[in-house]
């Protein structure tokens, strides 16, 4: 079974909120701790080494239990080597197409992906994972890989008319920025 860890975004903050996301992926492995890989394929690629010392400064910040913790940038190149390699998977925010398009490239994801114990998602990060996924931002609704049975709304505002998800598949999950929910699959 693996554990999914949805965020809606915003995560740049920082703030106690989005400590809780990251304890919870660092609390999810075993006690011994873990490898993580990190997905930055919502980012330009010029921007991934910048991206990742930011976000291993909140991996690092909030191992309260000094777990042994590896974390990997994956690579377009060997993503699917890498992905064999981590206990966890990371994928970050940003652009949900880039993310998509570059994610159903490899055949094996699907599969080698529900052999994870976690896989942790922030916005885009949550929006390829779902059936449907509607970005406020853009005024857009994806369609996405459809690994969780949801229609995802990140960075949800309750002021949001999301009555265009209505007649699609899919339990609706909208997450505020820096709000978490836990999805056991």
């Amino acid at each position: 079974m693996t554990k999914f860890i949805l965020h809606g975004g915003g995560e740049g903050g920082g703030d106690e909120s989005h400590d809780a996301f990251f304890k919870e992926i660092i609390n999810s492995l075993p006690k011994n701790g873990g490898k993580i890989l990190c997905v930055y394929f919502a980012v330009p690629d010029e921007l991934v080494k910048e991206k990742h010392k930011v976000y291993e400064e909140y991996f690092k910040r909030n191992n309260l239990f000094g777990k042994d913790i590896e974390l990997k940038i994956a690579s377009k190149e060997n993503f699917m080597e890498e992905l064999r390699w981590a206990d966890a998977v990371y994928f970050r925010g940003g652009d949900t197409e880039m993310l998509l398009e570059q994610i159903k490239k490899y055949s094996e994801f699907k599969k080698e992906l529900l052999k994870k114990d976690v896989v942790a998602g922030s916005s885009a990060g949550v929006y390829f994972l779902s059936e449907w996924a509607f970005s406020s931002s853009r005024d857009y609704i994806y369609e996405g890989l459809g690994i969780l049975p949801i229609k995802s709304n990140c960075h949800y505002k309750k002021r949001k008319d999301l009555s265009r998800l209505d007649d699609l598949s899919g339990e609706l999950l909208t997450l505020e920025e820096g709000e978490y929910r836990v999805i056991n699959n």
